[in-house]
């Protein structure tokens, strides 16, 4: 299974009386899934990649994220939790800002992915 989590700004969603110029992190990972075998598939498009993450994000309100920063205040320890970038035992990544890669140091592995692995283009 291939996980998105796609980094969106909470702030707009927390509250209106935050200033834009907060500095502030409240970051949200929207989260949506696809097969690795669908994800591969040569008719997956981006489109549908793309149609996917909208769709995950559209769920994204302020009761959500108000819900959400409750139940986690309410939790004792937040240790157990995780997102799709943290472990060992698969293959795991996090980027937030394509800008600081340069295509050959990102790898996804030559087992599911031509090329190595490796984005042809960014």
């Amino acid at each position: 299974m291939s996980i998105f989590e796609l980094p969106t700004d909470g702030r707009p969603y927390f509250s209106s009386l935050l200033p834009s110029t907060y500095m502030g992190s409240v970051l949200i990972l929207n989260r949506s899934s696809m097969p690795i075998e669908t994800l591969c598939a040569p008719e997956t498009s981006i489109g549908r990649i793309a149609y996917l993450l909208r769709e995950s994000s559209a769920r994204i309100t302020p009761s959500l994220v108000h819900d959400a920063f409750t139940l986690l205040q309410s939790l004792p320890d937040h240790s157990r939790f995780s997102t799709a970038n943290m472990g060992l035992t698969h293959m795991h990544a996090m980027i937030s800002n394509m800008i600081l890669f340069q295509k050959s140091e990102i790898s996804f592995g030559d087992k599911f992915f031509a090329n190595g692995g490796s984005p042809e283009t960014m």
